[in-house]
Parts: C-alpha cells; structure tokens; sequence
C-alpha cells in the first residue's frame, strides 16, 4: 500500500474553492482574460469570499498576475466600469493580441471585451482592401486597425480621451498609421464632420486621399507613403459599436447628405454607406424590434421596415434574456437626402 499526499498545487480552482465555499455547487471560477488581467462578475452571495476567490484563481492561472471584479455596470458615456483588485499586482496595463494585431491599453480606462474577437474578425472581413470606414465608436481600434492592414482607408473616432490616446498608440503600433486618422469626437458631431470632410477631400478629379490631421491630437496622422486610390467621395461602410445606445446615432444620417452636397436627389458619384450598428434586445420578435428602432431614429416609415436593404446578425448572449445583435443597413436614399432634418 502506497501513501499518496495531494498538496494545493494538485488541486483545480473548482476543486479548492468548492471545497472551502459554503454551499457551492457549482464555484466562481470563469473568467474574461485581458492580457495578464483575470476580470470576473462575482454574484452577489460570494463578495464576501472575493479575496480567496481572488486568490485561488490568481493561484492557479499561470498567464493571469492580477484579478479583478465589476463593481457595477458599463457607463455609457466612456464606456469603461468600476473595479476593484481582489488579488495580484495593480498593473492595469494591458497587451493583447488578436491575429495578427497587437492592442495595448489601461483596463480601468478604456472598454475592451476579449469574448467580441469573433465579431471582430466577421466584420473586419467585409471590408475590401481600398475601401474606406468611418468608425464613429472606435475604442482603442478592434475594428479599425485589422481592416487598415487589410488595406482599407480609416477614419476611427472616440469620446473617451483614454481610448483616444490608447488607439493613437495602438495605430503606431501596428504601422497602420499612414491608413488611420483617430479623432477624439462627440459620435454625432464626427458623423458631420467625418463625412463632410471626406466629401471636400474627394472633390471632382481627386484620384487619392491623404488621413486628415488628427482632431485634438497634437501631431498629424503620418502621411501615407503610397497615394490611397478612392472609388467614391462617401465612405464604404460605417462602424458603430456601442449596443446600449448605438441606433440612436442613426438619427445623425438623416438630411445628412443633403447637408453635405447641397443636393437633394442622389448623385451617382456618392455612395450610400453600408452602417454596421451593435445593439441589445430582449424582444422575442429580435429582427423586427431592431428594424423598427433603427427606423425611428431615422425617420423612416416603420410600416415600410421590411423594404429596408438590411440584414440583422446574432453575435452572442449578453444575459439570460439580453442578446447583442448586428445591424447592418444600407443607407436609405430618402433618409440620406431629407431636407426636413434638423441639424
């Protein structure tokens, strides 16, 4: 007969905590990873163990030096949270890689979420190289940097001052930056802006387009050291990733082109962008609820909702009855040229 001695290092973070957790059937051991960062959604009935849960899982993941937990839930202006450290070094900075794009960034500053990476890449594959986004809630450039290594022009705008200057880095990072301009905007306020001054950089015989100085930056976007071909003086695709209140921003399109060319009928040298909007919904009729919101921020008839070129996608469950979803819209001609808006 042998003696066999287990130590804690033989032990899983389920194993230990279940075992010293009163009444825990199932253990708080799942996490979001953030470079080194453990970030954890603690239930209220274990905030009074948080320091050993910390601990344990600390512990027992070799990649993660600190652990941290939501203190309440995302503010919708910056879009970063409370948090306090249950265990490790308070090193906030953070490097993460997705493919073959490096981000790097204060966590306690900024909005990342390592479970949207597929969404990511899904999106950042429809945009064809030589096409041109205006990403109007860039954070620190998930969106924006890959599709600028794909070869697409950039124009990526935040709020946050953190996420500004973390994207600016992010941009030098990867050598992107002679393919993306950040601004650090009011979202409405860079919709005019972005697209207006694209429309005057793509005058009649432009056959090129350099990035525009960085709005509250104090150097300027490097310059491109090829020319960047343009197909259109309006932008491919528009980028608004901010589901809790994101299709309110619909309203910035309508009369917008109107406003920009002085003309109320379409031209055929402008192109009606593609918009991408993240949203939430709990609705059991998904589809038809995210239409018909998207229709009343534009101003578009909500009975005509299904003659909308538009497509919803699912991107995954936020809560047991919260999805996030995907719209992707095509600009509607009546929309783009209202004269009625009020700007």
């Amino acid at each position: 007969m042998h003696d066999i001695h287990l130590a804690y290092d033989n032990w899983t973070a389920d194993d230990i905590l279940k075992s010293v957790l009163p009444d825990s059937s199932q253990a708080p051991t799942s996490y979001e990873q953030i470079g080194h960062i453990a970030h954890m959604n603690l239930r209220d009935e274990y905030l009074e163990y948080r320091s050993v849960i910390g601990q344990v899982i600390l512990d027992k993941s070799p990649t993660v030096t600190m652990v941290v937990n939501k203190l309440d839930t995302i503010d919708n202006t910056f879009r970063n949270f409370k948090m306090e450290v249950l265990a490790g070094t308070q090193d906030f900075m953070a490097r993460v890689r997705e493919n073959d794009s490096v981000f790097e960034f204060d966590y306690s500053k900024v909005y990342w979420n390592s479970r949207l990476h597929p969404e990511h890449e899904r999106l950042v594959s429809e945009f064809a190289k030589g096409s041109s986004i205006c990403d109007v809630m860039a954070g620190v450039g998930p969106f924006a940097i890959p599709a600028a290594k794909k070869g697409a022009l950039v124009w990526a705008n935040d709020l946050n001052p953190a996420s500004f200057e973390a994207m600016g880095n992010n941009v030098k990072l990867n050598k992107v930056a002679s393919r993306v301009t950040p601004f650090n905007m009011d979202g409405r306020d860079f919709i005019q802006h972005a697209f207006t001054e694209y429309y005057k950089q793509t005058a009649k015989g432009s056959s090129s387009l350099a990035p525009l100085p960085r709005c509250n930056a104090g150097k300027r976007a490097a310059k491109p050291e090829d020319p960047i071909v343009i197909a259109s003086r309006s932008f491919d695709h528009v980028v608004m990733n901010l589901p809790a209140i994101a299709l309110e921003f619909l309203d910035a399109f309508r009369g917008l082109f109107y406003r920009m060319t002085g003309n109320s009928t379409h031209s055929g040298d402008i192109n009606l962008p593609t918009i991408h909007t993240h949203c939430f919904t709990k609705s059991d009729e998904p589809e038809k609820d995210i239409l018909m919101r998207a229709c009343r921020a534009l101003g578009y008839p909500e009975d005509q909702y299904k003659e909308l070129t538009a497509r919803v996608h699912y991107v995954r469950k936020v809560a047991p009855k919260k999805d996030m979803y995907c719209l992707s819209l095509v600009l509607p001609e009546s929309v783009a040229y209202a004269t009625d808006a009020e700007v």
